[in-house]
Parts: structure tokens; C-alpha cells; sequence
């Protein structure tokens, strides 16, 4: 049996105390990934996107989510597990910053991998690294780009779940589809979904990533497809009733 390549990798984030850190410091004990950057983008989550997920979760996960957050991990940071782990790491408010590029390229990568940075990238930043830059999309595509997809593949009735890795374009999405992990919903809700997608499926979907790295892709043209917005009141209430 061929024994893989050890591959090089920069992490693109936003700090987070739970699922992404917890990818983050399982992987960092991984003999096929060499961590050489983590690039934290300061975000702000808004007021708006709190409501959806509260309304969208419901009570007794969200007080989970309180006591977790605010007892258990409270001084959980990405940051701190990369001097804990002597992992280089740059927090910047501008991924898009010329200087974060140049810091990404001299690292001489195999991928450059977004986990979960909700912020536009600019031709500069995608141009730089066409072959390399890939997105982890929480939902599988072509069919649902954008936002809470796997909330409307719930709404929707469709039959599976999912995470997708695909290269970043300069459209939403769009860029070529390099592995989908997906498994039947099953009447879960979306919570439990999310936990499978944060606590399995992501780390077979790194693998599959990895084993596919430089081969050749299609451009996979989705411009006419649709592109999933936060949620309105009465999709919302579809969803709990």
C-alpha cells in the first residue's frame, strides 16, 4: 500500500472555541498534515445570524451551547492552541491584505484550506492561489450555495446532508468541486446535523481533499443556480412547526 505524502497546509479561520478548535487541535496531531500557517480573521459575529441559530437550534441545544462555551471552554482560543502547539499563526481584520498574502506564499503550501472565514475573498487573494485555495462548504453543491444550506435541504425535503470541499472562484461557490461527504438526514434535526458534519464528516472530507490535491478538475460553472440567504420568519417557523 502507497504511503501518502505528508502535505503542507495553511488553515484560513475565525476564532471559534468548539468545533473548528477542536478540528484544529486533533489535526495538528495528524502524521499527514503539516500545519505551516493558521491565518485568524477577526470576525464579529452579527446580532442577526445569534437570533436564527438560537430560534433555528432551539432552547435546550443553545443552553448546552451556554455552558459549554462559557464554563467549560471559556478560555478556549485558536491563538492559544497555536502557542500551545507552536504553530505559527497571524490574526488579521483583512484576509484580503497584500501583507497576509505574501505571508501565505512564502510558506510554499500544498493547500490553502477555509474552514469557516464568512468574508468575501478578492481576486487578489484567489488569483494568487488558484490551484490551492479551497473552500469547506457546510452543505453540498452545486445545489446549495451560500448560507444555513443544510437549514433548506431540511425545509426542502431533500434526502442527505452534507460538507463539500471545492476551489474558491470569484463567484460564490462556484469553483470546482473536489470531494462531497454527505449521509441521509433521517428526520435529524439541524443541530445534530451540524455536530456530524463538525465531528465526522469534516475530517473524512480533509482526507478526501488531501488524497485529490493537484488533479486535474473541471471548472464547474454554476452561475445559474441559487444563492441560499439567511432565512425569513415563516421559513423559520416551516422549520419548527
Amino acid at each position: 500500500m502507497t504511503r501518502l505524502k505528508k502535505s503542507k497546509v495553511v488553515f484560513l479561520v475565525s476564532e471559534d472555541k468548539f468545533f473548528i478548535y477542536d478540528f484544529i487541535l486533533k489535526i495538528s496531531n495528524n502524521p499527514r498534515v503539516d500545519i505551516k500557517l493558521i491565518i485568524i480573521q477577526e470576525y464579529n459575529e452579527k446580532i442577526k445570524r445569534k437570533l436564527i441559530l438560537s430560534l433555528l437550534f432551539g432552547f435546550w441545544n443553545c443552553l448546552i451551547l451556554f455552558y459549554e462555551l462559557f464554563f467549560k471552554r471559556s478560555s478556549n482560543s485558536i491563538a492559544k492552541l497555536c502557542k500551545n502547539k507552536k504553530i505559527k499563526f497571524v490574526s488579521t481584520n483583512n484576509l484580503n491584505d497584500s501583507k497576509i498574502i505574501n505571508k501565505i506564499k512564502k510558506q510554499n503550501v500544498d493547500l490553502i484550506i477555509n474552514l469557516n472565514v464568512m468574508k468575501i475573498f478578492k481576486k487578489n487573494l484567489i488569483n494568487k492561489f488558484k490551484k490551492k485555495l479551497v473552500n469547506f462548504h457546510p452543505g453540498i453543491l452545486p445545489n446549495y450555495r451560500g448560507l444555513y444550506s443544510t437549514f433548506y435541504k431540511i425545509i426542502n425535503k431533500d434526502k442527505y446532508f452534507g460538507i463539500t470541499s471545492h476551489y474558491i472562484r470569484n463567484k460564490i461557490d462556484e469553483g470546482p468541486i473536489i470531494s462531497i461527504i454527505k449521509q441521509k438526514i433521517n428526520g435529524r434535526k439541524l443541530f445534530d446535523c451540524y455536530k456530524i458534519i463538525y465531528l465526522k464528516m469534516i475530517y473524512k472530507l480533509l482526507d478526501e481533499t488531501l488524497r485529490k490535491k493537484g488533479k486535474s478538475l473541471k471548472e464547474n460553472k454554476q452561475s445559474n443556480l441559487k444563492i441560499y440567504k439567511s432565512p425569513n420568519l415563516i421559513q423559520i417557523l416551516k422549520y419548527k412547526f
